[in-house]
């Protein structure tokens, strides 16, 4: 391996794939079970859905997956609960984002392009197909607040998302002040445009059908609360051209509010890459998935797949137990399963008595099975079972020690990886120093 002497190049981390000043490499995976190098275009894989139990090595293996994309050209979105992708992001130069910090989680569902003369284009008028995925992602947001875990009955989703083409035809025409500055639309002026405007023009009917005031109510901590932080941004992080970026999602992914920052956090990540033509794109989730127990996600779900799939992209989806897909609404686990035309288990001998059930979810036959029970690991490599389409196959992932620890998520070598940031203001050195710290310990 080789590693460029300057802090300001990337830092290419795999056995197989040394730096090369010319371009990305044309593709890299790992090793057969017999240690010989595999080479895949990896670029080209369809969507993945990965499984490991603790301790298997899953966290490991999607980090190297996630620099595969990287080095081969990709540009990469992570969304990661933990902070299992800090080095790697901080040895490329990429930007990680931590949801303790809430000025860079603050978000605004409501914006969106506009026209030459500063008027918002909610409808996508180029794509029929995706022409009302703006709308449909508000009234999900807006529906999670309102309503929680109950369902939405049609009446309400069809007055809701009434108010939402409102609001935006309100602002639109909207002239305020002496320079004529059209309403900034955020969740506050939309409570307000709920308040004082759409109340007045709502039918008898609608009054019955739509508790106005209770949804009213419901938002206000997200507009006058202790929330108002998180949904009224003058702008949206700006990630239009880094290739490499992280949402770290731990100190989020215990507050109620969870699943609105997830859907708002996909929803900028499709919006910029609607923007990036003629490069992969590859997002990957890393357990941050409590969003998709929601049926009233589930357009949303469908809307992420088919923008990705249409804009030369893919997503990884990586959980500690596949099993979470089995109580899931129905509509949200087809559309996984239908997707994820790839599928990659770790060792689960610790764990055998869950194989039947994810040879029935995932429909993997009992020669497969065989082959996830063989799966070896050691010291220095683990094997993974991966299964294209209709091939399956089993890969071993070893990597220097250097990507070894840049890689590793265990708590003990994140900690002292960060304390040696700290002393030397590098996460290159700090991971020369806790190597040679781990020569001397161990010889």
């Amino acid at each position: 391996i080789e590693i460029p002497n300057k802090e300001t190049q990337p830092v290419y981390l795999g056995d197989l794939m040394p730096y090369v000043k010319g371009g990305p490499l044309e593709g890299a995976f790992g090793r057969d079970s017999e240690g010989k190098p595999v080479i895949v275009d990896i670029a080209s894989l369809p969507h993945l859905l990965v499984a490991g139990t603790t301790g298997s090595g899953k966290s490991f293996l999607v980090n190297f997956l996630a620099f595969n994309y990287y080095a081969c050209g990709s540009l990469v979105r992570i969304i990661d609960i933990g902070g299992s992708y800090r080095s790697m992001i901080a040895l490329n130069r990429g930007k990680y984002f931590d949801s303790t910090e809430q000025k860079k989680f603050a978000f605004n569902p409501f914006l969106c392009d506009r026209d030459k003369n500063g008027r918002y284009l909610y409808i996508d008028t180029s794509d029929a197909e995706s022409a009302d995925d703006q709308i449909k992602t508000i009234v999900a947001i807006i529906s999670y607040i309102w309503k929680a875990r109950e369902q939405m009955v049609p009446a309400e989703t069809a007055i809701l998302r009434k108010s939402i083409v409102g609001f935006y035809d309100y602002v639109n025409n909207s002239s305020v002040g002496e320079k004529h500055e059209r309403i900034f639309p955020d969740m506050k002026t939309y409570r307000l445009y709920l308040k004082e405007v759409f109340s007045q023009r709502m039918s008898e009917f609608e009054k019955q059908k739509f508790e106005i005031e209770e949804l009213i109510l419901l938002l206000e901590p997200y507009c006058t609360g202790e929330l108002s932080f998180l949904l009224n941004a003058k702008e949206n992080v700006d990630i239009v051209h880094d290739r490499l970026i992280a949402f770290d999602m731990e100190d989020a992914s215990k507050k109620e509010y969870f699943p609105l920052v997830a859907i708002i956090t996909l929803q900028m990540i499709v919006d910029k890459i609607k923007k990036r033509q003629g490069i992969m794109k590859e997002l990957i989730i890393d357990e941050a998935l409590d969003f998709l127990q929601d049926e009233k996600f589930g357009d949303f779900i469908a809307y992420l797949y088919r923008t990705f799939r249409k804009k030369e992209g893919s997503i990884t989806l990586a959980a500690q137990n596949i099993l979470f897909l089995k109580n899931m609404p129905s509509g949200i686990k087809d559309s996984i399963i239908i997707n994820c035309a790839t599928k990659i288990i770790l060792d689960h001998s610790e764990h055998r008595q869950n194989l039947p059930e994810i040879q029935s979810v995932l429909s993997i036959n009992d020669e497969e099975i065989y082959m996830i029970e063989s799966l070896q690991r050691t010291d220095r490599w683990r094997e993974f079972f991966i299964k294209m389409s209709n091939d399956a196959f089993i890969f071993r992932n070893e990597v220097s020690d250097f990507a070894a620890v840049a890689f590793d998520s265990k708590q003990s070598t994140v900690v002292r990886i960060k304390q040696l940031f700290k002393e030397t203001g590098s996460t290159y050195t700090a991971i020369n120093l806790y190597l040679e710290e781990r020569r001397k310990q161990y010889g």
